[in-house]
């Protein structure tokens, strides 16, 4: 996907997990959902998981979030980050899920594991 964002993240388990639902505002009040991934469900494992949006936005300044889903129809939320959706950014930007830490790398326009 050409100009795509591409969001990863990691959890270390999972309890009757549904899915994860990527969300996206451009104010930090309004959220509207982009994309859903199953999750596995129940794990006793770290699963990785990626998202790829098209980077259509034309805003300069995006929040995202994460909505966790469990099968009993439980929400939650991670950490809101604020993405530089701008060309000069070139700074990381932290998404928690969970324990694990994800960072975005602006140069290569995707989340990484820290």
């Amino acid at each position: 996907m050409q100009n795509a964002i591409r969001l990863e993240w990691e959890v270390a388990t999972e309890k009757d997990m549904h899915n994860y639902s990527v969300e996206y505002s451009i104010n930090g009040i309004d959220w509207h959902e982009i994309d859903v991934v199953d999750a596995m469900g129940t794990t006793s494992f770290a699963t990785h998981y990626i998202s790829n949006l098209a980077d259509d936005f034309p805003h300069e300044f995006l929040y995202f979030r994460l909505k966790q889903v469990t099968l009993g129809g439980l929400e939650s939320y991670s950490q809101t980050i604020v993405f530089d959706n701008t060309t000069s950014n070139k700074s990381f930007k932290t998404l928690k899920v969970g324990p694990i830490d994800i960072l975005y790398n602006d140069s290569e326009r995707r989340y990484i594991e820290q």
